[in-house]
Order: C-alpha cells, then sequence, then structure tokens
C-alpha cells in the first residue's frame, strides 16, 4: 500500500508552486492549465472560469472559501463566493481582479469537484481569506 501525503500538504505545496509560477504581473507569462484532478483547487484560490449555464456570458471570479473532503463515491467538494464583473478572457479577469473593488454575487455555494472540473477554469490568485468573505459560509455550515 503506498503512503498518500495528507491533502493539506499536497495543497500547501501547490499554493507555493502557484503563487511563484503565475506571475500575475508580467502580462507575456501565460496562466498555467488547470490541475486535472483538483488539486489547485484550495482555500483561498481565486478561480476565473468559463460561465455557460448564466444568461450573460463571460468569465466570472470565484474565491475558494472551503474544501470539504467527503468519502467516496462524493469525494471533494468547493464551497465558493463569486463576483461581478465578469470578463472576456483570463487574462482580463487578472488584471480586474487586480484592480480591486469587484462585487460579490454570492457570498456562499458548494459545488462537488466532479462537477467543477468539468469547467475550463484557471487559477488567477491565490488570497487569504477574510472573517468577511467566510462569514456566509460558516452562517451555511452553523445553520441547524
Amino acid at each position: 500500500m503506498a503512503l498518500r501525503a495528507p491533502r493539506t500538504t499536497v495543497a500547501t505545496l501547490a499554493a507555493l508552486a502557484l503563487s511563484t509560477s503565475l506571475g500575475l504581473g508580467c502580462k507575456d507569462k501565460p496562466l498555467p492549465a488547470p490541475d486535472p484532478d483538483g488539486k489547485d483547487l484550495i482555500a483561498g484560490a481565486v478561480v476565473a472560469a468559463v460561465t455557460k449555464a448564466e444568461a450573460t456570458p463571460g468569465i466570472r471570479t470565484y474565491k475558494i472559501l472551503h474544501v470539504d473532503d467527503y468519502p467516496k463515491p462524493l469525494g471533494y467538494s468547493l464551497h465558493l463566493a463569486a463576483y461581478d464583473p465578469k470578463a472576456d478572457t483570463f487574462e482580463a479577469a487578472v488584471e480586474r481582479r487586480r484592480l480591486g473593488g469587484m462585487t460579490v454575487v454570492n457570498g456562499h455555494f458548494e459545488v462537488r469537484m466532479a462537477d467543477w472540473l468539468k469547467r475550463d477554469y484557471r487559477i488567477i490568485a491565490q488570497e487569504p481569506l477574510t472573517e468577511a468573505e467566510l462569514a456566509p459560509y460558516i452562517k451555511a455550515r452553523d445553520h441547524k
């Protein structure tokens, strides 16, 4: 039986590698492709993803608030916040996030990792989570 590193260790290493490889200030560096297994989807990751199910097309920005690790067959589940405005390209989403002033359009929602991985997305930043960002997730988690 092979030993597996805990997801948190893998996630921490992935975040470190991601923060040094994104080069968000360098316009000539392309954004890295997403990890096919979703190991880049960790708490604090800012994700730009193509929206197909919404009325208006574009690339919406999300921030991962928490990642649940449920036993199989469920697997991982993402808790996210969604922001406006949408962008036309992944690079424009990076610039928009850098400029700030984004509006929260959904403070918390949950998506199964298996469903999220079907989307075209890029990790555009890694940011610390604030109490204000986590509040909707905590309220939903603790609601009884």
